[in-house]
């Protein structure tokens, strides 16, 4: 039984945040470095209305942690969890979160980005460009570590090979794909014992369903954790962060 969400201040959202339901998956990751207050800060800097749900996967004082990392603001939900979860786990409670939220779309980020200007609007002006017919589940993935997918994109977008999916940086999907991944990932998650994180749960999904993984190039976020929330070092960024300052033009 997790514990009740702690609700951010009501306000009147948006088109974009009423489409779009944005949830980070994080933990404290203590005695290591913390990226989740950073994170949320360059969001600060990049969404004009912050509306984004925090997703603790059971940190051993996750009032402290959000403390220390500023969540408590204006545009936050914070969701503890009374037990600590596995990443997959957490992951999967982050899709069912979004899905809870009623959005249509939900963008699942991880805690330590630094993220482009106008990030919603970015990413909902290339998911708009480059989406695929309802029916074909369809992740989005707006972070790529592979300089390859310069070479080999097209029209701004990659064909990123299942196989090699490596980060779920910040990933974007229908909602109504979610709740079928949502259904696979439940069945899949007690055996799992593929190596790998969420990526590798996903590429799974999307594997099984015949579903298609795209790429942005360039990326939107770029990767900043030098540590994983496991505490060993696994370092990968993307070439094709244009930089903070960097957002999707309309019409691009």
């Amino acid at each position: 039984m997790q514990q009740p969400a702690v609700p951010a201040a009501p306000s009147p959202l948006p088109h974009l945040e009423r489409k779009w339901s944005v949830v980070i998956g994080t933990v404290d990751r203590t005695p290591g470095p913390n990226y989740l207050g950073a994170t949320l800060q360059s969001l600060r800097r990049s969404v004009a209305h912050l509306d984004v749900q925090v997703v603790d996967g059971g940190s051993p004082d996750p009032t402290g942690f959000a403390k220390r990392e500023h969540v408590w603001c204006n545009g936050v939900t914070f969701h503890p969890s009374l037990r600590r979860l596995t990443r997959n786990e957490n992951g999967v409670r982050c899709l069912e979160v979004g899905v809870a939220s009623g959005a249509e779309w939900i963008l699942f980020l991880e805690d330590d980005l630094e993220v482009c200007a106008d990030l919603l609007g970015s990413v909902d002006r290339w998911v708009d460009d480059h989406v695929r017919p309802t029916g074909v589940p369809t992740l989005y993935s707006v972070y790529c570590p592979f300089g390859r997918a310069v070479a080999e994109a097209v029209g701004g977008q990659w064909m990123y090979p299942l196989q090699i999916f490596n980060g779920c940086q910040a990933v974007a999907l229908r909602s109504s794909d979610a709740s079928g991944a949502l259904e696979y990932l439940r069945r899949a998650l007690p055996g799992w014992g593929s190596p790998g994180g969420f990526d590798r749960l996903l590429s799974a999904w999307l594997l099984a369903c015949g579903g298609h993984l795209i790429a942005s190039v360039p990326s939107f976020v770029q990767h900043v954790g030098y540590r994983t929330a496991m505490g060993y070092p696994h370092w990968h960024q993307s070439p094709t962060w244009p930089g903070p300052d960097w957002s999707y033009p309309p019409g691009a």
